[in-house]
């Protein structure tokens, strides 16, 4: 009898387990050029060494001909699996917020003109620099409106959307991510004890994913400690990192 007890509760604790729900890490406005470098090294130096998968936004302006040489060993790296440990996504062409016709962000409220020229300039510049094809698009400022959608749909190359309302619709399928859990009170601050208080508030363990948004170019040193203490805290839950291609 004790040994029958014994084999539920490893089945129980199994179960526990597997049932943690899959992190995306979603770190926005990278940049690598010649002026500034790359001021989210210190982040994803860190997740390599801690065998956490991630995903990076750049910002296709704020990249140079310096910037294989920022970025390259992140992205060319591979766990004892060969398995990717970062992905690359398309977060803008400029990342701006003051677009005809009324000050308006890039992807939201603008024309089809301008979303479709700012994307292609994007993956293009991307391609360019960092030698790469991207198959996720997240908008600056999480920003968009059913002109975006089509925008996406129309490039075969694209599969995955982060942040994107249900109420826009399209031919093409393309998956969305959408369950955000927030990691930062207002946008760089990152903080655990508001992360772990955002999952109580919206069931989070009991989702089979969630996305955390991050602004690693603003952490400062603080910011930095807190979301180190966000990733040993979902280590330490059994949770599986992983890309947003891997979701697809």
């Amino acid at each position: 009898m004790i040994r029958k007890f014994g084999l539920i509760f490893l089945m129980l604790a199994s179960i526990s387990v597997l049932a943690q729900p899959k992190i995306v890490l979603k770190l926005d406005d990278v940049g690598a050029n010649k002026v500034s470098g790359n001021k989210a090294d210190q982040t994803m130096a860190y997740l390599l060494q801690m065998n956490v998968k991630a995903s990076y936004g750049v910002v296709a302006k704020w990249l140079d001909e310096t910037a294989l040489s920022l970025l390259g060993r992140y992205i060319n790296a591979k766990n004892a699996k060969g398995e990717a440990m970062v992905e690359i996504w398309h977060h803008g062409y400029d990342h701006s917020n003051s677009n005809p016709p009324s000050k308006n962000m890039e992807y939201k409220g603008t024309s089809y003109e301008l979303q479709k020229k700012n994307f292609n300039l994007g993956d293009s510049l991307v391609r360019k620099y960092l030698g790469l094809q991207m198959h996720t698009f997240g908008a600056p400022f999480n920003a968009v409106d059913s002109t975006t959608l089509r925008v996406v749909a129309e490039n075969k190359n694209y599969h995955i959307l982060y942040c994107f309302p249900e109420n826009t619709d399209s031919e093409k399928q393309l998956t969305r991510l959408n369950f955000r859990i927030k990691m930062e009170n207002g946008t760089g601050k990152t903080n655990l004890q508001y992360f772990l208080d955002e999952c109580e508030k919206n069931n989070a363990f009991s989702s089979a994913y969630m996305v955390l948004q991050g602004h690693p170019p603003q952490w400062n040193v603080s910011q930095f400690e807190e979301f180190k203490k966000i990733v040993a805290y979902l280590i330490e839950k059994n949770c599986e990192f992983v890309l947003p291609s891997e979701l697809k």
